[in-house]
């Protein structure tokens, strides 16, 4: 990035959107406040047929928020943006000082190469001193995945493949995998920012307790309306604020706390201890992306974390771009496997004592939440399917029957240290 002009979050070329001319299509970015000079205007990269961009504001290694400035001639004033930085709170932390861990990084996918080779571009420029990335090929239908891992230079890249569909299967392959005591998660379908590991290292250093660190899951790309949509859907898309979750000190402004999934993060992106995911026993392979239950797996961990007396650290400064979905096809099965996989966490939940006393309190509470969550206020909405609420709804009450259909399959075992094979 030069002084005055700006790249997007996808640095390499993506497919077109279905409505690239739509004038409610946001450009997104990224912008150091320390590496830029601030007086003068700045120019966006293909940035002339937006009219609003949306830039993540750092100062160093810190996140200090988002902003949205009007675009105009592909450049955003310098008046305007010095406004906007004006309303931002300054950095709320200070890094953490502490030796960088070395980690394993998992990437899962399958039969995506276009989004693979995006990602591992990132994953290799990364400023980390030691890691290592597992690409996992799950249940592939040609060699494309193998042919870009074979193609790398990089001798940090090694590539795995697991036969068995299932994106928990995956994960706990990677995990078994691992050569470093912390593991971090991302998907195929993202790109990390360069201090990525830096900011998962520094919050598993900020307590001792801290089994789990989750980040910001920013959208990198809003051009069609599903894409829009989707932004005001998650919880996870603009979440600025350092939180720590502990069952014995429940963080402020969580009030389905220890229920409240979209609080901790999402999958993709998110590190953990090697011995705790063992003790954990892993992830729960009825869980996730081609299970039964379409999703969840990542939940269903978190909560466990929390759950089991660990600490799990959301870590704002550990940012990765997703490229949300493009067409309303894809989100609305997308939304749907939401559904499924929450309706899927919360009947295991409910077979849980522990958990099943903790949420009887939250029952009336969770409902009026659960209203909410699916009701996006969009202009857009009617564009991509008036359904897409009923759908996720459906998908929750359709839950618990999918996850009793992924257990009558059987588990396999557990991870076990014992058994495991870091070579």
């Amino acid at each position: 990035m030069s002084a005055d002009r700006l790249q997007p979050a996808f640095p390499l070329p993506i497919p077109p959107c279905e409505s690239e001319a739509d004038n409610r299509a946001i450009w997104v970015g990224s912008l150091d406040v320390s590496d830029v000079e601030l007086g003068r205007d700045l120019e966006l990269e293909a940035g002339s047929r937006f009219g609003k961009a949306r830039l993540l504001i750092w100062e160093s290694d810190m996140v200090r928020g988002f902003v949205e400035l009007k675009v105009v001639s592909g450049s955003i004033s310098a008046a305007d943006l010095q406004s906007a930085l004006s309303s931002l709170p300054g950095p709320r932390h200070q890094p953490v000082e502490a030796e960088a861990l070395s980690m394993s990084v998992v990437v899962c996918t399958r039969d995506r190469p276009n989004d693979l080779r995006r990602c591992l571009a990132a994953l290799v420029d990364m400023k980390h001193p030691e890691f290592e990335v597992i690409v996992v090929d799950n249940a592939p239908t040609t060699h494309a995945t193998r042919r870009i891992v074979e193609s790398l230079t990089d001798n940090r890249v090694r590539y795995l493949r697991v036969d068995t569909p299932g994106l928990s299967r995956a994960r706990n392959a990677g995990v078994r995998a691992a050569r470093h005591d912390h593991v971090a998660f991302t998907d195929d379908d993202v790109v990390v920012d360069a201090r990525w590991l830096q900011a998962l290292g520094r919050g598993f250093a900020a307590d001792r307790d801290i089994g789990c660190v989750t980040g910001l899951v920013a959208s990198g790309q809003l051009e069609s309306p599903s894409q829009l949509y989707f932004d005001r859907r998650v919880s996870w898309a603009e979440n600025a604020h350092v939180t720590v979750f502990r069952l014995d000190d429940p963080p402020a402004g969580v009030p389905l706390f220890p229920f409240q999934f979209g609080a901790y993060g999402t999958g993709a992106n998110f590190g953990a201890k090697r011995s705790l995911l063992f003790e954990l026993g892993g992830f729960d392979e009825a869980l996730g992306a081609g299970s039964p239950t379409g999703s969840g797996e990542d939940s269903d961990l978190f909560v466990r974390v929390v759950l089991a007396g660990h600490a799990l650290l959301y870590q704002p400064h550990a940012v990765v771009w997703h490229k949300n979905r493009i067409d309303g096809g894809s989100l609305s099965s997308q939304l749907e496997n939401y559904g499924l996989g929450l309706g899927a966490v919360l009947a295991k939940l409910a077979g849980n004592p522990q958990a099943r006393r903790a949420m009887a309190p939250l029952v009336a509470r969770a409902a009026l939440h659960a209203r909410r969550m699916v009701r996006v206020e969009t202009s857009g909405a009617e564009e991509v399917g008036s359904d897409l609420a009923y759908r996720e709804l459906r998908g929750i009450l359709r839950g618990p029957w999918a996850l009793h259909q992924a257990r009558r399959h059987g588990l396999p075992r557990p991870l076990h240290l014992e058994t495991e094979s870091r070579r």
